[in-house]
């Protein structure tokens, strides 16, 4: 397949946390078109597990549903920080944990139709808990779940956002081998 040529770029709307863009192209036959998009520094998820082999989850309020949905704890990348150092402060914000080890499991696209996206998943371990430093604006609270809960709140339509459901299906198989090993 050939890639498509990028005419221009151009920001149509900012806020703090993403971009409104809008890209003018060229396909391989030539024709010209528009692509209009979200564009983010990207995203961290953070699949912290204890000695005990269970799960960090987060109860967070979520404004555009009004509703509290159960999620692992993660967030966005800020402009002048890489994915390791926000899923560290993301961790530590969301739920007050601190990990020893920090270990990136993979990364995906979130919506690649409609944002320029990337996550990538971590998995922390040698936890140690501290205060929890939620921005003005969460409304969070923790929750250790084992691989087992975890499975059922999703098949249970417990969870219902797709990056964190996407994110513990790659990090699941991670925290088998994990405490298998214990």
């Amino acid at each position: 397949m050939k890639k498509w040529k990028t005419l221009s770029t151009k920001v149509v709307k900012k806020n703090p946390w993403w971009e409104y863009r809008l890209d003018r192209f060229e396909l391989p036959s030539g024709k010209k078109g528009r692509f209009h998009y979200m564009h983010t520094p990207g995203v961290a998820f953070i699949v912290a597990v204890d000695a005990e082999g269970r799960v960090a989850w987060i109860n967070n309020y979520r404004y555009l549903f009004q509703k509290v949905g159960l999620e692992l704890p993660g967030g966005g990348v800020k402009p002048a920080d890489t994915f390791r150092q926000t899923a560290a402060a993301e961790l530590k914000e969301e739920t007050g944990l601190t990990a020893r080890h920090l270990k990136k499991i993979r990364d995906f696209y979130s919506n690649n139709g409609l944002s320029d996206e990337k996550a990538q998943v971590f998995l922390a371990t040698g936890l140690t808990q501290e205060e929890a430093t939620f921005t003005e604006t969460e409304q969070i609270s923790l929750c250790w779940l084992t691989v087992l809960e975890a499975d059922r709140a999703i098949t249970t339509n417990r969870v219902k956002d797709s990056l964190t459901i996407a994110a513990w299906a790659l990090a699941r198989p991670h925290v088998l081998k994990l405490i298998k090993k214990r």
